[in-house]
Order: C-alpha cells, then structure tokens, then sequence
C-alpha cells in the first residue's frame, strides 16, 4: 500500500510541473548527441542555409532520418530540443 501512496504522490509532483521545468529536466538532446552517425548526404548544404533567417523545412517518408539530419545539422549549434511525446506537457496549464 506504501509503494501505491509513493507512486500516487510522485505522480502529482511530475504531473505539477510547470513548462520550464519539464524542457529542463529532458534528456534526450545530450544522449542523442552524444550518439554517432553515419554522416548524412547533404549536411554541409544544409548547414550553409541555416546561416539566414529563413524558416527551414525537412520532409521526406517515415523513419528515413530527418530527425537524425536536423541533430547533426545543429550539432554545432546552441539549439533547444522539446520530446512532444511527454505525457506530462499534456497537464501543462501555465505556459510562461
């Protein structure tokens, strides 16, 4: 019964978070950079475009690599990295 009270409880707190707190406590930009990869054809054209302002787009079918493109894009980079699959930023109801 403890361990139900335990884990009721430590859902709240996580549940309670606000928005900063969750980006904060996100990992899986440092693991993914972290990782290595076979280097992707295009990066160094893709790297030049990011030196302008404009809004840039990767699209291509499921699980070809974008997401792994854009990591070794911003490599070098200052850039932030937001999971939208963390449940808990479906209880976020402050978003200062």
């Amino acid at each position: 019964m403890q361990f139900v009270n335990f884990t009721a409880q430590k859902s709240r707190f996580l549940f309670s978070m606000n928005l900063k707190e969750i980006i904060i406590s996100q990992k899986e930009r440092d693991y993914l950079l972290a990782q290595s990869y076979i280097q992707t054809e295009g990066l160094s054209t893709a790297t030049d475009l990011l030196k302008n302002d404009f809004i840039k787009v990767i699209f291509g079918l499921r699980k070809a690599g974008k997401s792994v493109f854009v990591l070794q894009m911003l490599k070098e980079t200052n850039f932030a990295y937001l999971n939208f699959d963390d449940e808990r930023l479906l209880k976020v109801k402050d978003y200062r």
